[in-house]
């Protein structure tokens, strides 16, 4: 394999298209005793990997920066500041980060879908509370002066609730608290799991 090790992104390969059998035609002719999966490896992490991050990659092998070609930009960043300060990175020790944020990364979104729902119910909670004490506003409706209101009692526009929000407090302020458990047990899981399949 390519010394991809300086982590010095390759000439341009303009014009190899032009080469008979394209790609592989031209690595075949000019440099056949690369396998094609690690000349594809190299590219790919010439594409992916910041050179700037990699300046010295003595601490990392060619494999393992194909992985890291296939981390976000914060993880290659934490990567790249581990191995200067010394750290040894193999391919497993890359994955295993990758995955490692992956989970916090699905954790974090299953906990605000949580706090959203909560805060959500509570708002239709407070609803029904202000319901069978001082009452609901009525609005304009009975008005006599078109577009006047009533009374004034607190509305869900001036706390600053729309239409979509309070009729999913509504959905959520209906449910009993073990539906509503079971309920949040199941945002989180989907959550979690749409956040893993699209960072793997």
């Amino acid at each position: 394999m390519p010394n991809i090790a300086r982590c010095r992104r390759p000439r341009s390969f303009s014009g190899i298209e032009k080469v008979g059998g394209g790609f592989t035609g031209w690595l075949a002719n000019r440099l056949p005793g690369i396998p094609q999966r690690s000349a594809y490896q190299a590219i790919e992490i010439a594409k992916s990997v910041n050179p700037e991050l990699f300046a010295q990659c003595a601490n990392i092998t060619p494999r393992a920066l194909a992985e890291v070609a296939k981390a976000t930009p914060d993880i290659q960043a934490l990567i790249a500041e581990r191995i200067e300060a010394g750290e040894i990175f193999t391919p497993a020790k890359v994955k295993e980060l990758r995955k490692e944020a992956a989970r916090e990364a699905a954790e974090q979104e299953a906990d605000a879908a949580e706090i959203r729902m909560r805060a959500t119910r509570s708002l239709d909670q407070m609803r029904q509370a202000q319901k069978e004490t001082v009452g609901l506003s009525l609005g304009s409706r009975g008005s006599k002066v078109k577009g006047a209101r009533v009374d004034d009692k607190p509305t869900l526009a001036e706390a600053g609730i729309n239409k979509n929000l309070a009729n999913e407090g509504r959905k959520l302020g209906a449910l009993s608290d073990t539906e509503f458990e079971t309920a949040v047990a199941e945002t989180r899981k989907a959550v979690t799991s749409a956040v893993r399949s699209g960072g793997s």
